[in-house]
């Protein structure tokens, strides 16, 4: 047992220095024949007689499928046709080149394809070239030439350089970009481009010579002789600025700088805007825009095929709607309007501090803060007050706040009057506020109401004058001015004041009416009566003679008369009592007749018996 033992030991010990003895050997004959290569590679690349060639070829692989490399450098995949090592450490890509870099850290990774692609060693620095193709983190980059500093973390790009993501896409020469900040630079012949969310709509496109954007921001800018343009709307500005939304799906702010100027055509209108700051915003998570803020001296102009209209403030806003469609223009800070008929040329204009035009209603609003006035002119019609309403397309006015008006004269026919007031002069009004309507020329006044024209003026709380009809109507606290001459040479103006509660001119008899309790007031006379008719001449708006109705009374210093009724003889300054009339004297006693005359002129009063031998005259002086 013991001797099988020990043969089974020296046979172990035979067997192992033997597989000891071949590994030597092989290790040995490795070592010679490895050494010599190399000395015979020496020899040849140190030979005088051999040209040095510019990129010495070290290795060449051919059809490289897979390469991989980890470490510091971190994990990158490669593809190629060829893989040249050259000098120096640098190696090339050639031929249908795929590089996947994970990156030295997350957010880093990319995909590559190009022609050509020259690295060193450790990856510091990559230099793509021909149809290069980068992608990383949602953004396609194309170009003719990339640098990619991994080291750096920065990527320069050259010639025909394409980027893209979402809906956004960028033109340029040159690009750089730094992914440890998310900046993209673009530079020399810019073009950035969004695409619209519906196949309709036209996209738009931003030109200049810089562009940078901060992805993490989600901003960008372009600068130098900045273009905008989408379908028949142009603009240009001296720089440009945008903020998309955070999926990068949707422009939510754009502001144009410098000196601005836009253009948009329809079928049916042309605008224009000039200004020094124009913002646009569109609808939440929409490229559609909702609303157009100029700034710094602003203009804003419309042309449509039979007007012209035109805006002027520090500041403008247009709010559209979803479809596209005008809502509101909103002007401030020393607004005004300007709206001309091409065919005609008549022109309307309105100055204040806000004006805004709300187009579903075609309302014009005119406003003004605290004491400052708005005015609005148009042909025949200047208005000023604390603030306006007007129908641009009935031309219907509504005006509030101490109203002051001018109704300047119509260059129509001389025979159409205007009630009392005649058209050939110009007539002026005051009120707390003004109705006018456009198709009946009615003006109405309410609140302290005033109406005057030469020696005519009409007071009360509501006043109403129509000038097609001749009508004219007043009520509540009425108080009717009227200048009498006392000569056709004389200076001296003789007014003439009668007060009611409601007037009104009947234009088929050429009459003015005045209810309620009426007075008049002359020369230091006083009449008064329930009801008092003033009467024209014929169909001019000359006065001729005023009735007096019901209860009429004419008190002189301490002397009055009463009766029925009277008439006021305007051209001989008379007032005639009829109808059982009764005077009244603190010395005399009461004293009746058939007819009492008041003398306003003279001063003298004469009672007159009719059917008797003798008559009475009383002088007051």
């Amino acid at each position: 047992m013991t001797r099988k033992k020990e043969f089974i030991w020296l046979s172990f010990i035979r067997y192992l220095s033997i597989i000891i003895f071949v590994i030597v050997l092989s290790l040995i004959i490795y070592h010679l024949i490895f050494s010599e290569g190399r000395k015979r590679l020496a020899a040849s690349v140190s030979s005088p007689s051999q040209a040095k060639p510019e990129n010495l070829l070290i290795e060449q692989q051919i059809g490289l499928k897979f390469l991989e490399f980890r470490g510091d450098r971190g994990r990158i995949e490669i593809k190629a046709e060829r893989h040249r090592a050259l000098k120096e450490g640098i190696y090339r890509l050639e031929g249908k080149v795929e590089i996947h870099d994970f990156g030295r850290r997350p957010g880093l990774e990319a995909w590559i394809t190009c022609e050509e692609a020259q690295y060193d060693q450790d990856w510091r620095q990559v230099i793509l070239s021909g149809q290069v193709k980068l992608k990383r983190q949602g953004i396609d980059f194309e170009a003719e030439k990339i640098t990619y500093r991994r080291e750096d973390e920065f990527l320069e790009a050259q010639g025909s350089i394409k980027i893209k993501f979402k809906r956004l896409t960028g033109r340029a020469t040159h690009l750089n970009y730094s992914l440890k900040e998310e900046k993209i630079e673009l530079s020399q012949e810019v073009q950035i481009k969004f695409d619209p969310e519906e196949r309709e709509q036209a996209p738009l496109f931003i030109e200049g010579q810089s562009f940078v954007f901060e992805r993490k921001q989600y901003r960008g800018r372009m600068e130098g002789k900045v273009r905008l343009s989408q379908g028949k709307n142009s603009g240009e500005a001296d720089w440009a600025e945008f903020l998309l939304s955070e999926d990068e799906q949707y422009l939510n702010h754009l502001e144009l700088g410098g000196l601005v100027r836009g253009q948009a055509r329809t079928e049916s209108f042309e605008a224009s805007v000039v200004a020094l700051s124009l913002k646009i915003k569109p609808f939440l998570n929409s490229n559609r825009i909702h609303a157009l803020e100029a700034e710094g001296g602003s203009q804003l102009g419309i042309i449509r095929p039979n007007e012209r209209v035109f805006f002027a403030a520090e500041k403008i806003r247009l709010v559209f709607n979803r479809w596209g469609g005008l809502r509101e223009i909103d002007t401030r800070d020393q607004a005004s309007w300007l709206r001309e008929n091409l065919k005609s040329g008549e022109r309307q204009e309105a100055k204040a501090e806000i004006i805004r035009y709300f187009a579903d209603r075609g309302h014009l609003e005119i406003k003004s803060p605290q004491a400052k006035r708005v005015s609005l002119s148009r042909p025949g019609l200047t208005v000023t007050a604390a603030e306006m309403t007007l129908n641009v397309d009935t031309q219907d006015l509504e005006a509030l706040g101490e109203v002051h008006l001018m109704v300047e004269p119509e260059k129509k026919a001389a025979e159409k009057k205007a009630g009392i007031l005649s058209i050939e002069k110009s007539v002026f009004g005051l009120g707390e506020m003004l109705l006018y309507s456009f198709d009946q020329k009615r003006i109405f006044l309410e609140e302290k109401a005033r109406l005057w024209q030469d020696d005519f003026s009409l007071q009360a709380r509501k006043i109403l004058l129509a000038f097609d009809s001749r009508e004219l109507e007043a009520y509540d606290q009425v108080r009717l001015s009227l200048i009498r001459k006392e000569g056709k040479k004389s200076v001296r103006p003789q007014p003439v004041l009668i007060t009611s509660s409601q007037m009104k001119f009947l234009p088929a008899e050429n009459r003015l009416d005045l209810d309620g309790p009426c007075e008049l007031l002359s020369a230091g006379y006083i009449v008064k009566a329930e009801k008092m008719l003033i009467r024209f001449k014929g169909d001019t708006s000359e006065l001729d003679r005023i009735e007096a109705q019901r209860g009429v009374s004419v008190m002189k210093d301490l002397v009055a008369g009463r009766a029925e009724r009277g008439f006021y003889e305007w051209e001989k300054d008379l007032f005639i009592l009829e109808g059982k009339p009764v005077l009244e004297d603190p010395e005399q006693g009461a004293i009746r007749g058939d007819k009492l005359t008041f003398n306003l002129a003279e001063g003298r009063i004469v009672v007159e018996n009719q059917g008797r031998e003798r008559s009475i005259s009383i002088i007051k002086k």
